[in-house]
């Protein structure tokens, strides 16, 4: 191995990108939960019952307003590797998963290209939108 191949990043492999069927969105349901309970500050500060109820709500509103995306790779069309929500119209995204076999790959990067805002923030995901340069605004929830 030389000096210069140790160093380089993970070559991302091809991506297949469609939206999301209604047997995928058990996956999105849960994760985008889950990672944004365990990782968000809000997720920390919000009472269980009260976050519970909210946060299912406001994703069951944005799954509906904003199909979600997910990546799969061709050779294997039918495992979600990542997803996004996002729209289109604006340049927004609302939330980004990867799984995290599939993390460091740029993966999580090609589903949000464009994107200027977002409205859900994690503590791994503060780093990842920055560098992004890509603006946190919880408030785009309420337009």
């Amino acid at each position: 191995m030389t000096p210069s191949s140790q160093n380089s990043k993970p070559q991302r492999p091809p991506l297949q990108l469609r939206p999301a069927q209604p047997t995928d969105l058990n996956l999105i349901r849960n994760s985008w939960y889950s990672s944004y309970r365990g990782s968000s500050e809000i997720g920390k500060l919000v009472r269980l019952d009260v976050f519970d109820k909210g946060q299912n709500t406001l994703i069951e509103r944005l799954i509906k307003d904003f199909n979600p995306i997910v990546a799969t790779f061709p050779e294997v069309p039918d495992e979600i590797v990542a997803w996004t929500c996002r729209e289109f119209e604006r340049p927004v995204t609302h939330f980004v998963y990867v799984k995290h076999a599939y993390r460091r790959l740029g993966i999580g990067s090609a589903l949000i290209v464009g994107s200027q805002q977002h409205s859900h923030q994690t503590r791994p995901g503060e780093l990842f939108f920055k560098r992004s340069g890509s603006l946190y605004n919880p408030f785009l929830l309420q337009e």
